[in-house]
This record gives structure tokens, sequence and C-alpha cells, in this order.
């Protein structure tokens, strides 16, 4: 074997050397995702003002449940309720709490045949502070002192938060709905209005005849008779 077939077998060698080397280098690690609290990333409440976000959702038997989501304290103790647009009065109302995330989310809400088509307010309220637990009092003040934003409400027998959200049920019909029933009950408290008038007035006159006493008496007598 000559000196130069010598040189290219020992190139050879280190090329291949060099080539496996290559191909065994150890793998790049994998990293796993880290949960949201292990990283340290837990949530802060009340991070600013006190915000409460509604939703509004219709379930299949016509009634509705409200979810929403908030930077109140975990645990803060919800009143939700939903209502006629019109003076119909309060159709449902529940109890809730804040979730360690933030969300919140009621039991179903309304008769028990589902809503009617119409117009609504659903209405998030969080009550006084001293209907809340102490770990929420801790962070929000014994008389909610550190509660600021445009949802605070100071009343005569604390602060309260309440956010409010309007929605329809049956869409486009939803307002002649509601128009018709605004009509109904002016028509119904026009007549209550009148029969009233007009018994008072038959009353006024009663009032005049020389035997008013007489009746009246003799009225009293029997009832307390009988």
């Amino acid at each position: 074997m000559t000196r130069m077939s010598t040189v290219l077998i020992a190139f050879a060698v280190m090329i291949a050397g060099c080539d496996t080397d290559a191909k065994q280098s150890d793998p790049v690690p994998f990293k796993e995702s880290v949960p949201a609290e292990a990283s340290g990333t837990v949530r802060e409440p009340l991070d600013g003002d006190a915000t409460i976000h509604v939703t509004v959702t219709e379930l299949p038997s016509g009634r509705i449940r409200l979810d929403g989501a908030t930077n109140l304290p975990t645990n803060t103790k919800l009143l939700v309720s939903v209502k006629e647009r019109m003076q119909g009065g309060v159709l449902g109302q529940t109890k809730c709490s804040v979730g360690s995330d933030g969300s919140f989310s009621s039991e179903a809400i309304g008769p028990t045949g589902g809503l009617r088509d119409g117009l609504y307010i659903a209405e998030v309220v969080m009550p006084i502070p001293r209907a809340q637990p102490q770990e929420v009092r801790r962070i929000i003040g014994e008389n909610g002192e550190n509660l600021t934003g445009p949802l605070v409400e100071n009343g005569a027998i604390g602060v309260t938060l309440s956010a409010k959200k309007e929605f329809t049920i049956g869409g486009a019909q939803a307002v002649h709905g509601e128009q018709q029933r605004e009509k109904d009950v002016e028509e119904s408290t026009a007549r209550l209005k009148y029969d009233i008038c007009v018994q008072l007035e038959r009353l006024l006159k009663f009032k005049d005849r020389k035997d008013f006493k007489t009746t009246v008496l003799e009225q009293v007598d029997r009832t307390m008779i009988g």
C-alpha cells in the first residue's frame, strides 16, 4: 500500500466518524406546559375598578341562565334576577357565588312554561359587605371602601354593586309583544281609575243624604250582630 493510499483511507475514516457523531447528538429536551397557578400567575381580585360582565343564555325550556365574569374576590355572594322591562315585577331571583377563576353561573330563572316574548332586564347585584364572607371583606373592605367604579352604589344600609343587561325573547316580535302588554296595562289601569272615581262620587252623594248617619249606624249594628 502506497503512502498516498494510507492517507486517503485515514481521511475517509475521519469523515465517517464525524458523521456518526452528528447523528448521535443529544435530542432537544421537551418542555411541558406549566399550569397558570404553578407558574405563579394567580388571579388578582379588584385589579382596578370593580367589574361585572353578564351573559344571558336562553335554555331549551324557555327559561334563562345568567353567566358572567367579575374581578370580585372568590366566594363573593351575588344576587341575580330577571324582570320585564315594563312594570311587570321580578320574574325570578336566585343566588350564586364567584368561582376561583372569577366566573359565576346562576340556576335557571323564569316561570316553568318559559319566558314569553318581550324585553327583559337581567341584573347581578353584590349585596352589602356585611353579607359577605370574612375573606371577601378583607379584600373589598369591611364597609366596601376598596370598591371603586361606576357599578358602585352607596345606599342607606351599605355599599353594593349592580350590573344590568337588557335582552329579548322572541326576536323581532318581542318589541310588538311588549308594546301590546304595555297597552293592556294602561287600559286596565284606566278602567280601575274610572271605577274608583265612580264609587267615590256615589259615596259623596250618599254622604249628603239626611239618613246617612242612620244608615251607616244600622249597617254597623248588622255587621256586629252578624
